[in-house]
Parts: C-alpha cells; sequence; structure tokens
C-alpha cells in the first residue's frame, strides 16, 4: 500500500495518512472472512492526546465536545495539541461530559 504521510504543524507527529482511492476501497470491501484476520484499531494507540482520543473513539467533533461542556471550540484545540498535558480534573470532566452524552 502507498500511502502519503501528513504531518501535524510542528512536522515532527503523524497526522493523517492518505491512500490511493482504489486502495481505499479494496479496504472498505473486504469479505466479513477477512475480519477476523484484521487487528483491532485502538484510537488510543495511535494518538498521544488523551482528550483527542477520548473524544473521537466517542465519535465527536470537536464543536460536539466543545458545546457539551460549554467552552469553545479553541478551547478542546488548545487542550487537543501535542504538547498539552490535561490536568486529572480536565480528564475526569471530559470522561464524564462524553459518558453522560453517550448514556443520555
Amino acid at each position: 500500500m502507498s500511502a502519503q504521510i501528513i504531518y501535524d504543524q510542528t512536522g515532527k507527529n503523524p497526522e493523517f495518512a492518505v491512500i490511493p482511492w482504489d486502495e481505499y476501497q479494496q479496504l472498505i470491501h473486504q469479505d466479513s472472512a477477512d475480519d477476523e484476520e484484521m487487528i483491532p484499531f485502538n484510537v488510543a494507540d495511535y494518538i498521544d492526546n488523551p482528550i483527542k482520543a477520548m473524544r473521537i473513539k466517542a465519535n465527536l467533533t470537536q464543536v460536539q465536545l466543545a458545546e457539551l461542556m460549554g467552552v469553545s471550540q479553541a478551547y478542546i484545540g488548545k487542550i487537543e495539541r501535542a504538547n498539552y498535558s490535561p490536568t486529572d480534573n480536565l480528564l475526569s470532566r471530559v470522561e464524564q461530559t462524553i459518558h453522560t452524552h453517550q448514556t443520555g
């Protein structure tokens, strides 16, 4: 598979992988039998920031999480940056917000 890697603003961390359309089509049309051979994807294995990992796993955009938390999208962007170190209190708040959203 040939992929183009797009790095974050620092130029150090891979952020996206772009693959040719034909290869993408092959990936999404694999037989269900092939699913047994695939390795499960855990977003936290690829994203260093736990808040970003929680948000992506919950299938939320930055805007959606910001609205749920009553903060701006810019704030969510700030706390998801690679060099930001969230406090335990903030991690707990985000986790509780997402949990309430998913169960509410």
